[in-house]
């Protein structure tokens, strides 16, 4: 069964649902929330290089290598140049047990890569770890381009605010008059599911399940009294 992640909108509200007294007008106040349930549709390969060596600079240029190996074997795979980014590029020193002793250097480099082809996406990494990639920090899965279901969540928000105060003034035998407040936010969507790994040179990459993303939106609305 797939799990669900839930990714609330969360704004600021005061009661869901309550009458009172304000600037001599008699209100009406609800809250209520929308949800769409979305499967992610990109994923996102955090995945890189490291070399050792006594020098420096050899490092560097093992490094410079095998980085434009891997880029090439990516973009062979059908990832475009602009949705691979290089994250981080580091040359440190590695100590004897005294830390008195430069004995090796240690370079490393580290990309991200976006791809649409996310039921192959561990196909795409085990070839990566083929080519030479020994360093993969993790694999997202996302929705690119949440802001439809944003707008679905918001509609049944609406939809369900207005549902609820209706009921509440029909049960206080009122009428509702028109809408003199509204709030509603967003939060950042990020990943729903992740694999990290530390050494992928041995074994390769199960298949991956993307599961599902739940995306709330919240509205506070606010009705006179007629």
């Amino acid at each position: 069964m797939k799990k669900i992640f839930i990714l609330s909108l969360v704004i600021m509200f005061f009661t869901t649902a309550c009458i009172a007294e304000v600037s001599d007008k008699r209100l009406i106040q609800v809250v209520a929330e929308g949800k769409v349930i979305v499967v992610p549709d990109t994923a996102v390969i955090n995945i890189g290089v490291k070399n050792e060596d006594f020098n420096t600079v050899l490092a560097q240029k093992k490094n410079y290598r095998e980085t434009d190996e891997l880029i090439n074997y990516l973009k062979e795979k059908g990832i475009s140049e602009k949705n691979i980014t290089l994250t981080s590029f580091s040359i440190l020193p590695i100590y004897d047990d005294e830390g008195e002793k430069i004995i090796k250097y240690v370079a490393t480099t580290q990309l991200q890569a976006k791809t649409k082809n996310t039921q192959n996406v561990a196909e795409i990494v085990d070839g990566a770890v083929e080519q030479g990639a020994n360093v993969v920090q993790g694999i997202r899965f996302i929705v690119g381009d949440p802001e439809k279901a944003r707008q679905e969540a918001l509609e049944q928000a609406i939809s369900n605010a207005k549902d609820k105060a209706w009921r509440i003034a029909r049960k206080l035998e009122v009428e509702l008059g028109k809408v003199v407040g509204v709030s509603e936010g967003y939060s950042p969507i990020t990943y729903e599911r992740s694999l990290r790994a530390q050494s992928l040179s041995v074994e390769k990459i199960p298949e991956l399940p993307m599961g599902e993303v739940e995306i709330t939106a919240v509205v506070n609305i606010i009705y006179e009294i007629k």
